[in-house]
């Protein structure tokens, strides 16, 4: 099978099968159908009372109690009802007639401070106040301090045409001095119970599977910093990108229904975790970018960052104002704006995660711009209340899964450069040592040659009796005693070395020029180090020398003690921009990691038409 068809149907079967599996958990985020009777007096959630909207008490009586003496409440056609004494407590009561399965009664507590109970055919089911006598004309329910919250009541299956009454407490002073005391009811709701925990599994899915991609992003990102550490300085940009999924998660929380019942309404609406989600993201998006335009995308950071601690603190301080909560976004939406813009200008400079992120986040605004055409065909528009802070939501949820997915991208795509290139330094170093036992057999066969050749000479010497020819061979001899290696530093290992690289050299008509050699016989280094890290420098000093056009090719070495250091130093002629040198091949980089391995101290110096390195190894 073709490697590429092998690899699409790879993809093929793992997209399916993503898809399939997506499909079964975004089932549960999406509740079951409504099934309900909404029992509630008055208009709704509307501020204003709605055009032909006609008042239906829907078959509620109000009253209070004292006893068995029952006393009826007077409607005022808005969902109101007067007569009813300061802290008293008054009931509401009807008979049930809505046919429903797994019956369950929502009843609502959002900005409400009063008690409740529940009877059904006078049978205590629900009450905040057991310890008081919960019976209809007994209770006296007080006012609490906190909202209350919504309580849902289960109704047991025979309950159609029994009377569903609700005890309330009311304030102990009526708002108004002189005016009629006006009570309201809770809004209630009769639910399937089916349908309703279908809805509570539902928020609960929606509020834990984004947080819990959201806390993954961020392990994932602090993953990669530590992992960072262990080869190299980390990126710190990656702690920003993480502290963003984290706030993020945070805010997820925060919205949560239950957020609010265990840190209370000030904590619950006081801490902007998005925003400081969105500053974060920014800062990440910023420490992105090089030169002005990271002082400008710095600078779009910090004007967020004081948006969103103005913004805390009027919250703070009960001044803010609907004004301020409208335009806020807007200073969120143009500063994702601003620093995509910034990102896309540095497209030249081919920096991968500056190309992904822009390709990426344009590929999630058509996206989603293409779903939100589908659903306004199809009747559910996804726009209808679309404003600054809807927009800035949507946008910096796709920055951040383009910024997260681009830095990921770019994390393993230098750890693969990494491992090839540590392959490749392995290999490097394998073939100098391979290179370097080359040099010292055929150093110690050229050895044994010279031995054995002029053992032959001096025999043949004694063998002949004509003049001319022992005159000749005496040269011979005399010549092949004054043959010394060019370098005779006194350490076997360097000798060979300098030896068979400054040979190579002469031969490729570089000029080579010695002005100090010497050397302890052992050196406290491994042998496979200095191999490593005298034959890379030898081998970088001939590839330089040979590429010098037009001048004089030169090689220079100078090998002295100092102190406690044996201090090498290798100057060669090289090209017009010798710092060129710096970036190109393996070969300096196993020369650094030898150096810094063995705590030698390595440094270069680049110059106008030659380069220098000198290294100082301890000899203790």
């Amino acid at each position: 099978m073709n490697k590429n068809i092998r690899i699409a149907a790879a993809a093929g079967l793992a997209l399916l099968l993503c898809g399939i599996f997506l499909t079964v958990l975004l089932w549960f985020i999406r509740p079951m159908a409504d099934a309900s009777f909404d029992l509630s007096l008055g208009w709704g959630d509307s501020e204003g009372m709605p055009d032909g909207w006609v008042y239906d008490q829907k078959g509620w009586e109000l009253f209070t109690q004292q006893g068995d003496v029952r006393t009826p409440l007077e409607a005022d056609g808005y969902g109101g009802f007067t007569g009813c004494p300061p802290g008293e407590t008054f009931y509401y009561g009807r008979v049930l007639t809505e046919e429903m399965d797994n019956p369950t009664l929502h009843i609502g507590g959002a900005y409400r401070h009063n008690s409740l109970s529940v009877f059904l055919d006078g049978a205590l089911l629900y009450t905040d106040c057991p310890q008081e006598d919960n019976r209809i004309g007994y209770l006296r329910l007080p006012m609490e301090e906190t909202t209350r919250e919504a309580a849902a009541v289960t109704l047991p299956r025979d309950y159609l045409g029994k009377t569903l009454v609700i005890a309330e407490s009311t304030y102990t002073e009526p708002e108004i001095p002189g005016k009629a005391f006006t009570v309201y009811l809770s809004p209630v709701t009769l639910f399937c119970g089916y349908s309703y925990e279908s809805g509570l599994i539902a928020s609960s899915f929606q509020t834990a599977v984004p947080s819990s991609l959201l806390f993954a992003a961020g392990v994932v990102l602090l993953v990669m910093f530590v992992w960072q550490a262990t080869v190299r300085f980390p990126d710190l940009n990656l702690l920003f990108a993480s502290l963003a999924a984290f706030l993020w998660m945070a805010n997820r929380m925060q919205m949560s229904g239950f957020y609010s019942r265990y840190y209370g309404d000030a904590l619950a609406g006081g801490l902007p975790m998005r925003k400081l989600s969105l500053v974060s993201l920014l800062l990440f998006l910023s420490m992105r970018l090089s030169g002005w335009r990271r002082l400008v995308g710095l600078g779009v950071t910090g004007a967020a960052l004081a948006v969103t601690l103005t913004e805390t603190g009027l919250l703070a301080c009960g001044h803010l104002t609907l004004d301020f909560v409208q335009y806020s976004p807007l200073a969120g939406l143009l500063g994702l704006g601003a620093l995509l813009a910034l990102t896309a200008s540095e497209w030249n400079r081919k920096k991968l995660f500056g190309r992904l992120l822009v390709v990426l986040t344009g590929a999630g605004m058509v996206i989603f711009g293409a779903v939100a055409a589908i659903c306004a065909l199809a009747g559910h528009s996804l726009l209808e209340f679309a404003g600054a802070g809807y927009f800035e939501r949507i946008l910096q949820i796709i920055v951040m899964a383009a910024g997260m997915a681009a830095a990921t991208t770019e994390f393993l795509r230098a750890e693969l450069s990494r491992k090839l290139e540590t392959k490749l330094l392995l290999q490097r170093s394998e073939l100098t040592q391979k290179n370097y036992e080359a040099m010292h057999r055929q150093h110690e066969e050229i050895l044994m040659l010279r031995h054995d050749l002029t053992k032959h000479i001096t025999l043949l010497r004694g063998m002949t009796h004509e003049e001319a020819v022992a005159d000749y061979l005496d040269g011979l001899i005399g010549e092949q005693k004054k043959i010394r290696p060019v370098v005779q530093s006194g350490n076997e290992i360097l000798d060979i070395i300098l030896n068979g690289k400054l040979a190579d050299a002469v031969d490729a008509g570089i000029e080579v020029s010695i002005t100090n050699a010497k050397a302890p016989a052992v050196l406290p280094m491994p042998e496979k180090d200095l191999c490593a890290l005298m034959m890379n420098i030898m081998d970088n000093a001939l590839k330089a020398a040979r590429q010098l056009s037009g001048g004089t090719q030169y090689i220079q070495i100078d090998l002295h003690t100092s102190g406690n250091f044996l201090v090498f130093t290798c100057e060669n002629s090289a090209g017009e921009d010798p710092k060129a040198i710096e970036g190109q091949g393996l070969g300096l980089k196993i020369m650094r990691q030898t150096a810094e391995r063995c705590d030698c101290l390595l440094e270069t110096k680049p110059g106008p038409g030659h380069y220098m390195v000198t290294v100082a190894i301890p000899l203790t």
